[in-house]
């Protein structure tokens, strides 16, 4: 069995590994949410994919209409 230093240093390994897993999880997640707000609000966010036409609408608020 391990035991002191060698079982206490992969504990931390572990602990250092579930953290960083949380952070890309977490912000793959805030990444997803800030590109569905972007669309909401009326943004482009890309070209269409090959063979496709993209559809112009105004922005619903007149303001952001006008500064495009």
């Amino acid at each position: 069995m391990l035991s002191g230093g060698r079982a206490q240093q992969i504990l931390q390994r572990r602990i250092n590994q579930s953290v960083a897993e949380y952070e890309v999880l977490n912000m793959l997640e805030q990444s997803w949410v800030g590109t569905c707000t972007h669309i909401r609000e009326g943004y482009n966010i890309g070209k269409p994919c090959y063979g496709y036409k993209a559809k112009k609408y105004r922005h619903p608020n007149p303001v952001k209409a006008m500064n495009r």
